[in-house]
């Protein structure tokens, strides 16, 4: 009677030891699981490290007297190298927005863009480009904006010029930075969507040489570019912005790329105006528009091609 007496509270004991085991095994498991079920360049996987005022060109100020030149300078963010990666990764330029007449890459939306890329394995870029204030002299064939060539296409033009050498540094430092060559885009909130969707959608005689990119991403796109710049073999594009946003006129670009055969998505965000934070964190059909661009960028990069090129 007394041993089994023992022998019951001894059972008792270690049923909850056992019973805790089982549900650690179990949690460690999911959370493997878990793991083993992200995606490179889809979900946030990597830690990142950020390189700061890194200049890629120089731009002529003080216009009409050309007082000197402006550094045009960037932030490198670089995911940190894992198994998961391959040796030569995708790479997106973001570009801050104000109207041509203020912002820097310090912005807190273009940080976060960079970081939000950067952690799902893409080398970032924030740039600076010249605005208003600081003179650009006029360069040769000047972009044909719809309002007109005076100022306001000296100064888009001055800022489109920029956003192509911080292109071209990239292309040409590629080998360095392990970027695909071939796998470079470029986003732009506001006015630095319009630089963008030119910067994608521009003869190469605007442009120049090796500043081609593999998709754009425009955030609360304003108008500025002529359609008919789009042609058939441009990087897809898309467009995120708020419902109620008067300023973001992209239908006129929609409609061309869907004419020329441009593969493009637009995602509206309900009652909203002229806001990039909460246009990003809208969820529509269980992602938010910043997810969205996520995938889109995938699908448009070839990135799953990518991830099986982990030796390349």
């Amino acid at each position: 009677m007394t041993s089994a007496s023992v022998s019951t509270r001894h059972e008792v004991r270690i049923l909850p030891l056992f019973t805790s085991f089982v549900w650690s095994l179990v949690l460690f498991l999911a959370m493997i699981a878990s793991l083993q079920a992200q995606t490179p360049f889809v979900d946030p996987m990597f830690d990142f490290t950020v390189k700061k005022n890194i200049v890629f060109a120089h731009g002529d100020v003080g216009y009409p007297e050309k007082t000197g030149e402006m550094e045009m300078t960037l932030d490198l963010y670089r995911p940190v190298t894992t198994a998961e990666l391959p040796k030569k990764l995708p790479a997106m330029i973001f570009v801050f927005g104000g109207g041509f007449k203020k912002g820097s890459k310090n912005i807190g939306y273009i940080r976060d863009l960079c970081e939000y890329y950067a952690r799902r394995g893409y080398v970032t870029a924030a740039i600076n480009y010249r605005l208003f204030k600081d003179n650009p002299s006029p360069v040769q064939n000047p972009i044909p904006a719809s309002r007109g060539v005076g100022e306001y296409g000296i100064v888009v033009n001055a800022a489109l010029q920029d956003a192509a050498n911080s292109i071209r540094w990239i292309k040409e430092n590629a080998a360095d930075l392990k970027i695909d060559p071939d796998r470079i885009g470029i986003g732009g909130v506001s006015a630095g969507a319009l630089i963008s969707l030119y910067a994608g959608h521009a003869e190469a005689d605007l442009l120049g040489p090796n500043a081609e990119v593999a998709v754009v991403l425009c955030f609360l796109g304003v108008p500025g570019m002529e359609p008919s710049l789009i042609d058939t073999g441009d990087p897809p594009t898309f467009f995120g912005h708020g419902e109620k946003d008067k300023l973001a006129i992209v239908q006129p670009y929609v409609n061309q790329l869907k004419k020329v055969g441009v593969d493009n998505e637009v995602w509206i965000a309900p009652e909203l105006g002229h806001r990039i934070v909460p246009v990003l964190d809208t969820v529509i059909d269980a992602k938010t528009v910043r997810d969205r661009s996520v995938d889109f960028c995938f699908k448009a990069l070839k990135l799953s091609e990518l991830q099986t090129k982990k030796t390349d």
